[in-house]
């Protein structure tokens, strides 16, 4: 069985370990980090990425077509970088198994990690990294999506205890749109999913859609005197995974704001996305909308 796995995961989330495991068992592991290094002397030059991934290309095609397996040891962590790259490698390789592996490893735990490395990153690429998340989704071209969890000492419990309290202390939304407080509103999402006897899932997604807003708090003067909350739904995802919450719920959070787009867009997203997954966001969204 031929197969091709994307590690998708932020900067020491364990994407590297758990791939170089994977040799053992005749994987091979094309690393982003090592080819710039290969290229440029400096794993943490982002010259040129284009020329990098298209050794990386080459390479895989080359390992796919003498009937190697492969594993793609980067971030991986937007759906259009993964489609594409799908493709590539369907064309060589039509059979080929396609696997998603995601990294659910706190952030607190990536730093850690992170200072045990020779080469470290700065702390601000974490966060930038996670608001750009897009939880892989089976219409993408995957054959098996699985999640690793990667907790290090902490505990699931302490760190949903932890996101709880941060999201009942934030307070009022300062957000025209939002007269409740983020606490309130969350609750008020759920149980109106609740009252409308959701599934599980979306009601759970309900209860965390807008978790996130609590971690990405931003205002533009130049714009508005509101409080705005960019990539929150991203952010947000990546919460529920870390508090242990199922990657359904997880994926209902990630998307939860493409039904606010305009009609072309929505039309995109619910191709991208799947018939189902998209009407499920469909029924959050009247929630979130009830909720304001």
């Amino acid at each position: 069985m031929v197969e091709v796995i994307f590690c998708v995961g932020i900067a020491a989330s364990g994407k590297t370990t758990w791939a170089r495991g994977q040799e053992k068992n005749g994987y091979y592991v094309l690393d982003s980090d090592a080819v710039r290094e290969e290229l440029y002397g400096d794993a943490t030059c982002q010259d040129n990425p284009e020329k990098v991934f298209n050794l990386i290309y080459s390479r895989g095609k080359e390992i796919l077509r003498a009937g190697g397996s492969i594993i793609l040891c980067s971030t991986n962590l937007t759906m259009k970088y993964r489609v594409h790259a799908i493709k590539i490698f369907k064309q060589v390789r039509p059979d080929a198994i396609i696997r998603a592996v995601v990294f659910n490893t706190p952030l607190e735990v990536c730093r850690e990690q992170n200072q045990m490395r020779n080469r470290q990153v700065p702390d601000w690429l974490f966060m930038k990294q996670i608001k750009t998340l897009q939880l892989p989704v089976y219409e993408e071209g995957f054959d098996r999506i699985q999640v690793v969890n990667n907790y290090g000492n902490l505990k699931v419990e302490e760190i949903k205890r932890e996101i709880a309290d941060k999201v009942l202390d934030y307070g009022s939304q300062k957000n025209k749109h939002h007269s409740l407080t983020l606490y309130e509103h969350n609750m008020k999402c759920w149980f109106t999913a609740e009252s409308k006897h959701l599934d599980e899932d979306i009601c759970l997604a309900c209860y965390l859609h807008d978790y996130g807003k609590a971690y990405t708090a931003t205002y533009w003067p130049e714009k508005d005197d509101d409080c705005h909350y960019p990539n929150h739904a991203a952010v947000g995802a990546y919460l529920a995974l870390n508090a242990g919450f199922d990657y359904h719920v997880a994926l209902l959070v990630n998307y939860h704001m493409f039904p606010y787009t305009d009609s072309h867009t929505q039309e995109i997203w619910s191709k991208k996305l799947g018939t189902n997954l998209w009407n499920e966001l469909l029924l959050v969204h009247e929630c979130d909308e009830a909720a304001h």
